[in-house]
């Protein structure tokens, strides 16, 4: 029996760049590594691990990385667990985290990104039927990740940030798929089309801004009225009223995180505690 790496695996925050992305705008996810996954041997089987593997030994003939096929059929017998704490449902890479940490075991390894980011998006496929791979991309990586037109890069943030940046988690979880087939459906409205592309400028304004150590609550503000005023489909209706509260409020804005639709949102601030300002609602300071 294989001694397996339990190196912590982080959960993922996309700080910007949800939908627009696919639309010629930037995007930026990082690692959060106050929840983690990392693998645990099990007493007992774990029967919800064996369809993933299954699904591992399948596509592995399409993947890029080498895997030891002797170590896959090991994974489809052996008692493992991945032991995690990053919430479910809630956007923050649940799935990502098992897909990195499974993308570790392989023997060799492609070097440029989008090769590993391929690999990874076959592979958490399992769990979504399509991925990006960005996200297990970034928990493999442990690095912020920039995607661009351009391709990908790995980034870093600067540790002095103008704003101040917090995460909601609302634990009301929510489906991807009938999400993206919305937005899908709506982009054949042009005047929402018009809006995205909007929001894809102002996205990539934040990215670059951000990656400066200088990103504006106006920059926020920007994507948080358009999402509020075009996108409230994504908007759960157990946010929708603290939302609309911060649309004339001059310190505080507050934007999607992922997918919508419930799971989490980022909130940011020019300098005021948002836990101290809002003591009802369990926001995580991110820096």
């Amino acid at each position: 029996m294989r001694v397996l790496n339990k190196r912590p695996y982080p959960a993922k925050i996309l700080l910007f760049g949800e939908y627009t992305v696919l639309h010629g705008g930037s995007a930026l996810a990082v690692p959060y590594h106050r929840y983690v996954g990392r693998w645990a041997d099990a007493i007992v089987s774990p029967y919800h691990l064996q369809p993933f593997f299954d699904h591992l030994s399948t596509i592995q003939i399409d993947l890029h990385a080498q895997f030891d096929k002797d170590l896959v059929q090991e994974l489809q017998l052996r008692p493992l667990s991945f032991d995690s704490d990053i919430p479910v449902g809630q956007g923050l890479g649940s799935s990502a985290a098992l897909t990195a940490a499974t993308y570790d075991l392989a023997s060799t390894l492609p070097d440029p990104l989008a090769l590993q980011k391929s690999d990874l998006a076959l592979i958490e496929g399992f769990f979504h039927g399509t991925s990006s791979g960005v996200d297990a991309l970034v928990c493999y990586r442990d690095a912020p990740i920039y995607r661009s037109a351009e391709g990908l890069e790995e980034t870093h943030l600067p540790s002095r940030q103008a704003l101040r940046a917090y995460l909601w988690i609302t634990g009301q979880a929510r489906s991807t798929e009938p999400l993206v087939a919305w937005f899908q459906e709506a982009l054949t409205n042009q005047a929402f089309k018009s809006q995205v592309e909007r929001l894809a400028q102002y996205s990539s304004t934040a990215v670059d801004q951000l990656l400066q150590g200088e990103l504006t609550l106006a920059d926020v503000k920007n994507i948080s009225n358009i999402q509020w005023q075009h996108m409230s489909a994504l908007i759960p209706s157990s946010v929708r009223h603290f939302w609309q509260g911060t649309l004339d409020d001059e310190h505080v804005a507050i934007k999607l995180c992922g997918a919508g639709g419930g799971g989490s949102f980022l909130l940011f601030s020019d300098g005021v505690d948002l836990c101290e300002k809002f003591p009802d609602y369990m926001f995580e300071r991110l820096w």
